[in-house]
């Protein structure tokens, strides 16, 4: 393996593209070292306005069910909703997205 390289890779990315490649890879993974129950990696974006409290939120993929031609690499994280099944807050490229935390369709603004 040669880091360096791996490394070079993955920051000449778009964050369309960092996004689709960290879930494919962490997609069979399970981190949870407790019997039956099934632990996995989720990507966050996290900022702060100053003076203002920090925002969280989980990156999420657009639900491949509604986007069969896909996104153009250079698409923007600017959708934002909240999944009703979990409450997690997500943002996206798409309108359309499914929830890194409880796999719930997500409907971003």
């Amino acid at each position: 393996m040669n880091y360096a390289e791996i490394l070079f890779q993955l920051t000449s990315l778009t964050d369309k593209q960092f996004a689709e490649i960290f879930y494919e890879a962490v997609a069979d993974r399970d981190t949870s070292d407790v019997e039956g129950e099934n632990g996995h990696y989720v990507l966050a974006e996290t900022s702060q306005i100053p003076g203002e409290e920090r925002d969280t939120v989980f990156v999420a993929v657009p639900d491949p069910k509604q986007y069969s031609e896909g996104w153009a690499d250079d698409s923007p994280t600017c959708q934002t909703g909240q999944c009703v099944e979990c409450s997690s807050w997500v943002r996206c490229i798409a309108k359309h997205a499914k929830c890194p935390i409880c796999g719930a369709n997500v409907y971003c603004t």
